[in-house]
């Protein structure tokens, strides 16, 4: 085929044609492939603030069988809420369970349960 055939510039219009449908194609699937990478970015950012914010306890804690104290890596003691709370997200709430509140507060539990016999 040549340029004076009838069908040459038939052919190139329809070739012409073809090559903008694959560029547009092409421009489609890269902006979708931007968007998924994008969204693999966010993802891959939370996952990495996740396990920055995460603390594990591992090994075995050396802790002292009457004062309860953590022997830290510095081989020092340290309170076993302040060791645990600075090595994990655990947040402590205090109360009192019934055998401390009878040795430690016998008042307390005779004026709740009523004289012992």
């Amino acid at each position: 085929m040549s340029p004076g055939d009838d069908g040459f510039y038939d052919e190139l219009s329809r070739l012409n044609n073809d090559l903008v449908n694959l560029q547009r194609d092409l421009a489609k699937k890269n902006a979708e492939l931007r968007e998924e990478r994008d969204h693999i970015e966010t993802l891959n950012a939370e996952l990495v603030e996740a396990l920055r914010r995460v603390k594990r306890l591992e090994a075995i804690i050396h802790i002292c069988m009457h004062c309860h104290r953590v022997r830290t890596e510095e081989q020092s003691w340290q309170d076993l809420v302040d060791y645990i709370g600075e090595h994990s997200d655990a947040v402590f709430s205090h109360g009192i369970c019934s055998e401390c509140l009878e040795k430690h507060y016998p008042e307390d539990t005779t004026r709740r349960e009523g004289p012992r016999s």
